[in-house]
């Protein structure tokens, strides 16, 4: 198996070029996964349940770019959560913000997290 430097995207990553570079991303298929799930918790030291949310989900290359992620709410097995895919480039750092707020209270302020 080839390390990450040593494959085509790798080798253009290093000669920053960048066009190609994202042509080559888009080829190989560099995807990764995002899910989130919101949890509420009755009591404390009751179990936590997943709950159906409204979320939102951005990614911000360290380059500037920046692109909504579409998320899409699955239920399966008792359990609700969001899933979206994003593209990237090899060596790429990714910050994303994340936006969640329960459906069933319309006036909760959405919880934010950035990382």
């Amino acid at each position: 198996m080839r390390s990450p430097l040593q494959s085509p995207c790798g080798r253009l990553a290093r000669r920053a070029d960048r066009k190609r570079l994202t042509a080559c991303a888009a080829a190989l298929g560099c995807w990764m996964a995002v899910n989130v799930a919101l949890m509420r918790q009755a009591s404390l030291g009751a179990d936590t349940t997943t709950v159906a949310a409204r979320v939102a989900v951005s990614m911000r290359a360290a380059s500037g770019f920046k692109s909504d992620i579409e998320m899409i709410e699955m239920r399966e097995n008792g359990a609700i959560s969001h899933l979206g895919s994003y593209q990237f480039l090899p060596r790429q750092t990714i910050d994303f913000e994340i936006s969640a707020a329960t459906i069933e209270d319309a006036q909760q302020q959405p919880l934010k997290l950035d990382y």
